[in-house]
């Protein structure tokens, strides 16, 4: 998920504040949008990851994010609260692709079972495996809870810093640096 927002910009973005940015483009100023789409856009994707686990899908979440925080951005009451808000939003947009995916993937397995029955023999062949690793962790992940899932993805996956996985989250920062040590111990149990 790096160089999808590149760190350059991400930090250049960060000299202004949200509440300047939020009341520039509610003045006007379409393009500070694009400040806060450097800011926070690998750590709302890393998100929509925690919940989905696929690549494509959190990127397009992410941007979808970024649309309805834009239309919506007049309703934001406390514009220092831009990361959580933003946050919250991509959470619901991903646990929507989620039961979305399941509904499919339901559909998808009756119909498999069902001609299953009708040719028993017929098995399709297994595609092979890329990044056993990668696979191996995210499999651990599936089983943690979503708060140790997100701040994991956000500071490793993201490739956000101490201060920024804690305004996305809307905690302390040493409320976050605990809850990434739980989380990296209750990772390393399972793996």
């Amino acid at each position: 998920m790096n160089g999808v927002y590149p760190r350059r910009l991400r930090e250049n973005a960060m000299k202004k504040s949200d509440t300047n940015i939020v009341e520039a483009i509610l003045a006007g100023d379409r393009e500070a949008f694009g400040e806060l789409v450097q800011r926070y856009g690998e750590a709302l994707t890393a998100t929509a990851y925690a919940h989905t686990g696929d690549r494509e899908a959190s990127r397009d979440i992410a941007q979808e994010v970024f649309i309805e925080a834009y239309r919506r951005l007049g309703t934001l009451a406390e514009p220092e609260k831009f990361a959580a808000w933003a946050h919250a939003i991509c959470r619901n947009h991903a646990i929507s692709w989620v039961r979305h995916r399941t509904v499919q993937r339901q559909g998808l397995a009756r119909e498999a079972e069902a001609q299953r029955q009708h040719a028993p023999g017929d098995q399709p062949p297994m595609a092979a495996i890329q990044n056993e690793e990668h696979l191996r962790i995210m499999a651990a992940m599936e089983d943690m809870a979503e708060n140790d899932r997100q701040i994991i993805l956000l500071r490793y996956a993201g490739g956000l810093g101490r201060a920024e996985t804690a305004r996305m989250l809307g905690i302390t920062p040493e409320a976050a640096d605990k809850r990434l040590q739980r989380a990296v111990k209750k990772l390393r149990e399972k793996l």
